[in-house]
């Protein structure tokens, strides 16, 4: 299809902007008008110039738009100017900050993060949240963030938990059920997880495999039992010793010496396989101790990405999504259809239930 691609920069170029949707139609609806061999047909409902441009792929609104002239203009996108963008993106400029916050800052990081100064280190993190918003704006390192914010690790992740709701301002659903949502995964399930000991954990695997990974090799190592090795992305046991905790992360190192890429960000836990046990998290070299129940260290893993900036790993794309559809309702839909498929399932579940009860 480069002639069509060419149409595209052609047109672009002669009409010095990118087209509206109406527009992109309307072009789809003549080259059938003057070509109506490429009317499509096999489609049953299906216009005759959907195989050019589709509104919303058929599906209704909120969905994509498809077709060879939706595709092909959107290809075009990334070489136009910016003033030939309907909306083009803004860059965020950076939060005026004062000495006052960066030393509050630094003297609150030097704090031991005990009982007895868990307010004080709560407090400050909130003075000095506009400093912390322009490490995300500046997108610096995860290290650095780390460093200058080291509470980020204190008070199992409730630090992380409180960051992420204020950074998602009115749309989090503070009232959330996440915990039931995530052992709803348990229902009508395989068995492919039963040996989890967490009823929680256990239901997030079960979520997870639902959703599946279509096209991610995963090998399965020997010294592992499958639900391990399917688990993998999210969680992975290591032993309950004294130096394994030490023992992974210079294996990680080694794998960054070797490939120039951090390992993805997963759960860990110090437990004998699929059993419950000491949690962290791990992320970029990074260790969060969350010694909690399961529940909630999920809940500051699915938090951390937001937080810190960090990308999802491809593998927990759409679980991820799923909890913030689901569960944090701070996202209305994810672009994965399998995502809104069972995230409708679940909604009409506990709308049979709630009925049930009343």
């Amino acid at each position: 299809m480069k002639w069509f691609d060419m149409c595209a920069t052609l047109l672009l170029k002669k009409h010095g902007y990118y087209p509206s949707t109406e527009t992109k139609h309307q072009i789809a609806v003549d080259l059938i008008d003057r070509f109506p061999q490429l009317a499509q047909t096999e489609k049953a409902g299906a216009p005759p110039e959907s195989d050019f441009f589709y509104i919303n792929g058929g599906k209704g609104p909120g969905n994509p738009h498809t077709g060879k002239v939706f595709k092909y203009f959107k290809n075009e996108v990334y070489h136009l100017g910016i003033n030939m963008k309907k909306f083009p993106r803004v860059a965020k400029t950076l939060h005026v900050i004062d000495d006052d916050i960066v030393k509050a800052n630094e003297k609150c990081g030097k704090r031991v993060p005990n009982a007895e100064n868990f307010e004080i280190i709560r407090d400050t993190m909130i003075t000095t949240q506009l400093l912390f918003e322009n490490y995300l704006i500046q997108k610096r390192p995860i290290t650095e963030m780390f460093s200058a914010f080291p509470h980020l690790k204190s008070y199992d992740g409730l630090i992380i938990q409180e960051l992420f709701e204020r950074l998602t301002k009115d749309k989090y659903n503070k009232y959330n059920s996440f915990r039931k949502l995530l052992a709803n995964g348990n229902i009508s399930s395989s068995n492919m997880f039963e040996d989890v000991e967490d009823g929680t954990l256990r239901g997030c695997l079960n979520i997870m495999n639902t959703l599946d990974f279509r096209g991610i090799k995963r090998k399965h190592n020997a010294e592992q039992n499958l639900a391990q090795t399917l688990a993998r992305p999210l969680i992975r046991w290591i032993n309950n010793t004294e130096d394994s905790l030490q023992s992974a992360l210079c294996e990680y190192n080694a794998m960054f010496t070797l490939n120039k890429k951090y390992p993805d960000a997963h759960v860990i836990c110090k437990s004998d396989p699929l059993k419950k046990g000491e949690y962290f998290i791990y992320l970029q070299n990074e260790i969060i101790p969350v010694k909690k129940p399961a529940d909630v260290v999920l809940d500051v893993f699915f938090k951390i990405f937001k937080v810190t900036g960090a990308i999802v790993p491809t593998a927990l794309r759409k679980l991820h999504d799923f909890v913030h559809i689901a569960a944090y309702k701070v996202l209305e839909r994810s672009d994965k259809e399998k995502v809104n498929i069972l995230v409708e399932s679940f909604n009409k579940a506990a709308e049979a239930e709630q009925t049930d009860s009343d």
